[in-house]
């Protein structure tokens, strides 16, 4: 659809795109832009762990918490070879025979142990079954229990994030982050449309200092955030009463 005119307001739409991290936004006639997102996917899960919690989406934050977990253990990993000197070509080959969870994990701890010298803390048994009981079983939790896993994952999490935060890995997770990021504007690369980019400070964000976290507080903290949909309608409103106040007979 080609642009016709100014954007139109009252109608535009934003549309999220997770898995390929991009919005798209745009308007019935025909204006759109695409923000590619710099956030790296364990990020941006631990985002919606904490969104579930606060829309009283208990099965959705205990999933989405236990992907974030695995994709941080996998970005380690990758990060890991990489300062060790192995190439990207080789580390992704290296891959595809580890698509399975059980050997993510197994190829996660050994990277760990042979980086920092002794074993990882992982979750629970009884936390991994309730995981599957949640994501497989059609178990219904409960808030206890999504912040009872959130809590743990996040002190899981926190070493490995750490590590990823020390100086040894600040120049890989920077080339890592630059990779996603060609990988994501590939994407839209021929759109003929503006292509922007943007972050989001979540849970599992590069940081300095200590990693503990209060997920009550990070869950209070969200819940002020400004609602995305909300904006949207006021921009649509907005949009409409331009629309009504700006025809032949306005001065």
């Amino acid at each position: 659809m080609a642009e016709d005119g100014s954007p139109n307001l009252a109608s535009m739409a934003v549309v999220q795109v997770p898995e390929g991290g991009i919005f798209e936004h745009r308007c019935n006639r025909g204006h759109q832009t695409f923000t590619v997102v710099q956030n790296t996917k364990f990020e941006l899960l631990a985002d919606m762990a904490i969104r579930a919690l606060v829309e009283e989406d208990y099965r959705g934050a205990i999933s989405n918490f236990a992907a974030s977990l695995e994709r941080l253990y996998d970005f380690f990993t990758t990060a890991t070879l990489r300062k060790h000197g192995v190439k990207a070509a080789a580390t992704d080959k290296g891959r595809k025979s580890l698509r399975l969870s059980e050997r993510q994990l197994g190829a996660f701890v050994t990277a760990y142990m042979f980086e920092v010298g002794e074993a990882p803390d992982l979750l629970d048994q009884k936390l991994v079954k309730l995981r599957n009981d949640v994501v497989h079983g059609g178990k219904l939790a409960g808030r206890p229990d999504a912040i009872k896993f959130g809590k743990a994952v996040c002190a899981c999490a926190a070493p490995v994030l750490a590590r990823l935060d020390s100086e040894p890995y600040q120049d890989i997770v920077q080339d890592l982050t630059a990779e996603l990021m060609r990988s994501r504007r590939g994407e839209v690369a021929n759109s003929q449309y503006p292509i922007g980019t943007g972050a989001v400070v979540t849970l599992f964000s590069p940081r300095s200092g200590p990693r503990q976290v209060d997920l009550e507080r990070e869950i209070a903290e969200y819940a002020r955030r400004p609602d995305l949909k909300q904006m949207v309608e006021q921009a649509r409103a907005f949009g409409a009463f331009l629309e009504k106040n700006d025809g032949p007979s306005a001065t």
